[in-house]
């Protein structure tokens, strides 16, 4: 995916995003979306590609840095709720994890 094409996709999304509004200012938001990178407390991901999921959501393909140093592939599809985004990692453990706009 080109990266203008990456960018129009997720524009609406770049910015700081935490559970909580509290959350935004101590260290800092919980995650940090780019039109080339997500950063979160844990890692930072390349975004490799972006897919259009419809209704303002999209699926990103990410490049993780490992802890043995290699590259972790994930998929982490973002869709807007009345709050904020839910943010799910595709085939991951965990449900979606709501996350509020950072001011």
């Amino acid at each position: 995916v080109a990266k203008s094409e990456t960018s129009a996709s997720i524009e609406s999304l770049i910015g700081g995003w935490a559970t909580n509004a509290e959350s935004c200012t101590a260290p800092g938001p919980s995650v940090t979306l780019t039109a080339s990178r997500l950063e979160t407390m844990e890692q930072s991901c390349e975004i490799s590609d972006v897919i259009d999921g419809g209704q303002g959501s999209v699926t990103m393909g990410l490049s993780c840095g490992a802890s043995d140093g290699g590259v972790d592939a994930q998929l982490v599809k973002l869709s807007p709720t009345a709050t904020g985004i839910d943010m799910t990692v595709v085939g991951g453990d965990s449900g979606p994890q709501s996350l509020v706009r950072c001011p």
